[in-house]
């Protein structure tokens, strides 16, 4: 549509195309004609655009339809993503561990004893020793729960190895419904009820060996630093607000990383003659080449140094 002034004349309207302004017009004409409500109008424009939608709707199912069969292993893969499937579904590579939960759901009930036994004899007098203020501190309750840490993936490496080791990683779930309670002072309670962590543990078996266990050492450390969420309970109850909840969870964080995040290493040889300082800092492997001399005059060879890291 163009408009063209010229002296005092009026701007004139011209348009571009009058098939299509014949079209638009004739609706309103023809109700005029026939002496109909404007009504009518808008509700053929309203039937016309609910049908346009539809059309179009239509039109975007069926093309998702045929982009579904055309691209159908990245489309589930997508959707597998998006629902936290275990790694098993997403990696060839990652193997179930089906038969690893159903012993550890079974042997849980030990473990929690031996969980008990751990905290009472050996962390409670650690705590009373390490501050005047904390000589009381008691374990009153400590209950591991019935939910046994779940293990949602294998991945075992044995062809890029040595012949001596296996390597293991677990995508480990644990969603714990402990609870346990203390007792800093008479008046001051402290307690956690629930937790979850999340993170990938490396189990190194090395070296394996001719006579029973089979095995010399048990090496296991985190990958990355797992996630976690803790629920606490009395006193500690207010460090599950919101600026000190993060605070709280990553000091739990840094203290696991201290201890099994790599570098850090926790390790547990099985015979005599495997040590833990071994274990924790394994020397590198040297593969050494001799590249022979073309001239008589030089003294030595030269000697070629290729080093490999112990994972």
């Amino acid at each position: 549509m163009s408009a063209a002034v010229s002296g005092g004349q009026e701007p004139s309207i011209s348009t571009g195309n009058p098939g299509l302004t014949i079209v638009l017009c004739y609706p309103v004409y023809l109700t005029g004609s026939l002496g109909l409500s404007i009504s009518w109008i808008l509700l053929s424009m309203l039937m016309w655009t609910m049908w346009k939608n539809n059309r179009r709707w239509k039109d975007q199912r069926i093309d998702t339809a045929i982009d579904f069969l055309e691209n159908e292993k990245d489309v589930i893969s997508t959707e597998l993503k998006a629902m936290n499937m275990p790694a098993w579904i997403h990696f060839a590579d990652v193997e179930k561990a089906a038969w690893i939960n159903k012993i550890l759901q079974q042997a849980w009930p030990f473990f929690g004893m031996y969980m008990e036994k751990l905290l009472i004899e050996n962390i409670q007098p650690s705590v009373r020793s390490s501050s005047p203020h904390l000589k009381t501190f008691t374990f009153t309750k400590v209950h591991m729960g019935q939910k046994a840490p779940t293990i949602t993936g294998v991945r075992v490496y044995t062809h890029e190895l040595e012949t001596r080791e296996v390597i293991l990683d677990l995508n480990i779930t644990y969603e714990a419904d402990v609870d346990i309670d203390a007792d800093v002072k008479p008046a001051i309670k402290v307690g956690v009820k629930g937790l979850q962590l999340q993170g990938m543990l490396r189990v190194i078996l090395e070296p394996l060996i001719g006579q029973a266990p089979l095995v010399g050492g048990v090496t296991m450390f985190f990958i990355r630093r797992p996630a976690l969420q803790v629920n606490w309970t009395g006193m500690t109850n207010l460090l599950d607000g919101p600026g000190l909840s993060h605070l709280s969870e990553s000091a739990i964080v840094d203290i696991i990383a201290s201890l099994m995040v790599l570098p850090n290493r926790m390790c547990f040889p099985l015979i005599d003659q495997v040590k833990v300082d071994q274990m924790k800092f394994p020397l590198p492997r040297v593969r050494l080449g001799i590249i022979g001399s073309h001239c008589q005059n030089q003294p030595k060879n030269f000697l070629y140094a290729c080093f490999q890291n112990a994972e």
